[in-house]
């Protein structure tokens, strides 16, 4: 597992999250990236997410994750460069994501 350092270090500069479950859906990953290539459960658009509506689905869905019982989750994997780092599932790792994603957003208005 990285440290929880490293994810608060990592920076978004990426029009995209592609974000999908592994591992029997013990994992949940974000691939950040301005083009996503491969099959993803679903797709975020970062400078959406200055607008309100969007923001908020995209507040409701991690949410939703975090409260679902149906989903096991042990881990978070961010790629981010195409270097993968593996966290604990977390709602506290969840939120520094979610931050940095609404972050980016404001910083490409």
């Amino acid at each position: 597992m990285a440290d929880i350092n490293t994810l608060e270090a990592i920076e978004v500069k990426t029009e995209l999250v592609g974000i999908k479950f592994e591992d029997n859906d013990e994992t949940l990953v974000l691939s950040f990236g301005d083009e996503i290539n491969e099959p993803m459960h679903s797709i975020i658009e970062i400078d959406k997410i200055s607008d309100l509506k969007y923001k908020t689905r995209v507040m409701r869905y991690f949410g939703g994750l975090l409260v679902n019982d149906s989903y096991n989750f042990k881990n978070l994997v961010v790629i981010v460069d195409g270097k993968r780092m593996m966290y604990d599932w977390s709602r506290a790792n969840v939120s520094i994501m979610v931050k940095k994603m609404c972050a980016q957003a404001m910083r490409t208005i």
